[in-house]
């Protein structure tokens, strides 16, 4: 008798005693075939595993299952499964595994991509009672409003009228209370920007200070240890680097990217974001992730970062002084250190052998532990910020336009540290700016230095190098596909290792303005890229992008404009058309502390 035959008449005895109970109202008898359910339970208990080369002839176990290496196995660790029962051998099974019937993760993907506006649909009748308008299959998850952000939508004729999903709807479906997060829906197709969850009724400034990552953002002094010496407004407390570098303490905090609706892009790989809800939170929530700029080399969590206050200068070290690029003929030697102090132009790529994101890394390593030449992980929790604060993407119009006119009554070159003092931990313009020690201050918006909370110039006056990320392109990747890297080690010219495929594409076109960010992956949902440029020098964004169509090579975007940019530069813009080892005098860094999580 086989192991399932005898199973199956216990099956069968205990489905009788049910059927016994329910027609006769009496007990289950205990005792029923008690002998023989305890035997076989028994015999079962005891079944075991071998692994011989053969079938054994002698002192054959009839509670051995012998596992025989199957002959033909294509791999390691296959075996055929014998039994002898019966006075005879039985060849019951196999370890094999056949995934010939199963989805890769790639189809699931694509099947899900697939399926999402049929289930929107349903959703619509289900919830709604009506059928939808449009559907665009295969092209996003919701189209045409039937997600969004009013009660009602005017862009369909006379006749036809649909109820969108209101904010409250999907902030519950994510698990958002107002209380701890702020949110902002992006509507990039009709240039709509709309207020979610804690940020509703919130005007950028001081009524965010209610959110730890923004009220938490204070300037502090910090030695190359990594110790804060002060906060700004503390007694100590200056821009000078007499008590370390100026820095910014930015808490950790925890995003959420809802996509409403993607469409294929047919220029590139991935999608383009049509409608997206981002959220932020300064307190772990379901659903929500750390943004990834809060870990730190060994990949441990942590509770803040050090942005720099000022954009980089350069600290000769065997000279003990800071340089002027434009005025001191100067090389690198070991152990000049990029700074973040008042005061002081901003180090670039005019002279030879100065500038480049490499030669800047190492700079910013000198001080320690630690230190590390900008990332775009910084720069894009940056951008995250600053668009859910200020309702908008178009920064220069949030702000002001940064040192980006600088063209004809000024030198053409950056401006010196420090014209945001005076501003603190705030947000806005500075009063004035001066390009030269001396030099009469400039007061025109266009010629004057911007901060965000805390951080001067995050766009104009110089393109910022960031490490961290590479385009690289096949001639069949739009003008490159976009790469992060995995930890603090860079390599200028890599798309693999800890160079990981984020599934975007920038947009395939020399220059443009943005008109939609790329999608891949959830796991890239906080890059923040162009990936069309179709827009205006307004809305959606505002911001401008330089690429390489079709690239067949490597390139290193920089971030912001420099100080004749005009409306180009922007929170959002990059430059994505040079080569990794690019250096100029239009082009510096900022300095980045990430501490050691204590484990």
């Amino acid at each position: 008798m086989s192991i399932a035959s005898e199973i199956t008449r216990i099956n069968a005895n205990i489905s009788a005693a049910y059927d016994a109970c329910e027609d006769k109202g009496a007990a289950i008898p205990q005792t029923r075939n008690s002998a023989n359910l305890a035997n076989t339970i028994a015999n079962i208990a005891s079944l075991s595993f071998e692994i011989v080369q053969t079938k054994p002839a002698q002192n054959i176990k009839t509670n051995v299952i012998y596992l025989i290496p199957k002959a033909d196995a294509e791999t390691d660790n296959v075996y055929d499964e014998w039994i002898y029962v019966n006075n005879g051998w039985e060849l019951i099974g196999s370890t094999a595994i056949d995934l010939s019937d199963y989805y890769t993760a790639e189809e699931v993907d694509e099947a899900i991509f697939e399926a999402i506006p049929d289930i929107a649909e349903k959703m619509d009748l289900a919830i709604n009672g009506r059928p939808r308008i449009s559907d665009n299959k295969g092209q996003a998850f919701y189209t045409n409003d039937t997600i969004g952000f009013k009660t009602s939508v005017s862009q369909f004729s006379p006749t036809q009228t649909i109820e969108a999903y209101t904010t409250d709807y999907i902030d519950s479906l994510v698990g958002i209370t107002a209380n701890d997060v702020a949110g902002l829906q992006a509507d990039f197709e009709n240039k709509v920007f709309t207020r979610l969850a804690g940020a509703v009724g919130k005007t950028a400034g001081a009524n965010f200070n209610t959110f730890p990552m923004y009220g938490g953002r204070k300037r502090c002094n910090v030695a190359d240890d990594g110790t804060i010496n002060a906060y700004y407004g503390d007694a100590g407390y200056t821009e000078d680097g007499t008590n370390g570098q100026v820095m910014v303490c930015q808490p950790a905090f925890w995003y959420k990217v809802v996509p409403l609706k993607l469409e294929k892009n047919t220029n590139g790989i991935g999608f383009h974001i049509r409608k997206a809800n981002y959220y932020v939170s300064g307190v772990p929530k379901a659903g929500f992730k750390r943004h990834p700029l809060f870990y730190d080399e060994n990949g441990n969590a942590v509770d803040y970062v050090l942005l720099s206050a000022y954009e980089g200068s350069m600290y000769d070290a065997s000279e003990a002084t800071y340089v002027d690029d434009y005025v001191d003929e100067i090389s690198y030697a070991a152990g000049d250190m990029l700074c973040s102090v008042a005061g002081k132009r901003p180090i670039s790529g005019k002279l030879t052998g100065m500038g480049s994101r490499t030669k800047l890394e190492t700079m910013a390593n000198n001080r320690g532990t630690g230190w590390h030449l900008d990332t775009y992980k910084s720069v894009a929790a940056n951008q995250l910020l600053m668009m859910v604060e200020f309702g908008a993407l178009n920064t220069q119009s949030a702000v002001g336009r940064g040192v980006v006119d600088n063209t004809g009554n000024v030198p053409n070159r950056p401006c010196l540290t420090g014209s945001t003092s005076s501003l603190g931990n705030a947000t806005g313009m500075a009063a004035s700016t001066v390009y030269d020690t001396g030099d009469t201050p400039h007061t025109t918006e266009g010629e004057v230095a911007v901060s965000y909370r805390g951080q001067e110039n995050p766009w104009g006056n110089l393109f910022k190098h960031i490490n961290g990320i590479n385009l690289w392109g096949n001639g069949a990747m739009g003008a490159g596909q976009v790469y992060i890297s995995d930890g603090f080690t860079y390599n200028d010219n890599s798309h693999s290792g800890n160079y990981k495929a984020t599934g975007i594409s920038v947009a395939d076109r020399f220059n443009g303005w943005i008109s939609a960010f790329g999608y891949g992956s959830e796991e890239y949902d906080w890059v923040m890229i162009c990936s069309e440029a179709n827009g205006a020098s307004n809305l959606p964004v505002g911001d401008y992008i330089y690429a390489s169509v079709d690239l067949n090579a490597y390139r290193a975007p920089r971030s912001g404009g420099d100080w004749n940019d005009g409306s180009n530069a922007g929170g959002f813009y990059l430059n994505c058309g040079n080569q990794s080892g690019y250096s100029n005098k239009d082009t510096g860094g900022r300095l980045l502390y990430v501490p050691t999580a204590i484990v």
